[in-house]
């Protein structure tokens, strides 16, 4: 309401133009400050500074698997609500368990 009264809110629907890239963007929140993509970048941007998400405390591990099978292996991590990483760590601590 404060943002009313000064007249700094911005309309659901209406047009602004984004600070950062200078595109004109349909605005779809009381809260937007920029353009989806700018937003996008902003939250990469900001993963990348987090120290959860920093390389340094995670190590990189490649598999191979074979054709045609890697879409299905990520389909069915999305219908168990995992990502491919926790499906597989999940999947390695079952063996784990279960084969002592």
């Amino acid at each position: 309401m404060e943002k009313k009264k000064a007249g700094t809110s911005l309309t659901v629907g209406s047009e602004q133009v984004c600070p950062i890239c200078g595109k004109t963007y349909t605005v779809t929140s009381g809260s937007q400050k920029c353009c989806k993509e700018c937003q996008k970048k902003q939250r990469n941007a900001k993963k990348k500074s987090d120290p959860q998400y920093v390389k340094e405390k995670y190590e990189t591990l490649r598999i191979y698997v074979p054709k045609g099978q890697r879409d299905g292996i990520k389909a069915y991590a999305q219908s168990q609500g995992l990502s491919v990483n926790k499906l597989l760590l999940a999947a390695l601590e079952e063996y784990r368990n279960n084969h002592e």
